[in-house]
């Protein structure tokens, strides 16, 4: 076997991001979605005017629970602790021609109470908010939006976790 430098091994590592996703309720047991705010950069992507729940790519040496809290307190003013959360899903998307491969682990966070709805605070990402059940979602979010969507609330329901390889 031959010894290669770690400088020479990590440039044949495929890159890829890490992503994190939080589910947030209402009484109703609704789902929390956020629009994102269309801009320049995300029309020339396809990315703007999005419905996504709450969530974001995870900082350099940060624990995916970690992002998860940070991104919900960044996109909406929210404050979450480790014992809110729950892992029910993790989504693992290949590498295209303009975007690494992506891995986004799905928490089930809490039920909100009508006073932290009252206090939701967007941040300039998004441009409203909404809550909705998943067949709502259906004519508001895209396709592999609610696909997933759909998966992860089953898995929240069975107390179990899924897992979901975009291939497509």
């Amino acid at each position: 076997m031959v010894w290669i430098p770690p400088e020479e091994f990590l440039k044949g590592v495929p890159r890829a991001v890490h992503g994190c996703g939080v589910l947030l309720f209402d009484e109703s047991d609704r789902v929390l979605m956020l629009h994102d705010t269309p801009n320049a950069e995300r029309d020339a992507t396809g990315w703007s005017g999005r419905w996504l729940w709450a969530g974001g790519l995870l900082d350099l040496g940060e624990k995916p629970a970690d992002a998860a809290i940070r991104e919900v307190h960044e996109e909406t003013g929210l404050t979450l602790t480790r014992e809110d959360l729950r892992i029910i899903g993790v989504a693992f998307t290949p590498a295209t021609s303009d975007w690494p491969t992506v891995t986004d682990y799905h928490f089930a966070g809490p039920v909100l109470s009508p006073e932290q709805i009252a206090s939701i605070r967007l941040s300039d990402e998004h441009d409203a908010w909404r809550f909705a059940h998943a067949h709502e979602w259906r004519g508001i979010a895209q396709e592999p939006t609610t696909h997933l969507l759909d998966r992860l609330l089953a898995a929240h329901r069975e107390g179990t976790r899924d897992i979901h390889f975009n291939t497509e």
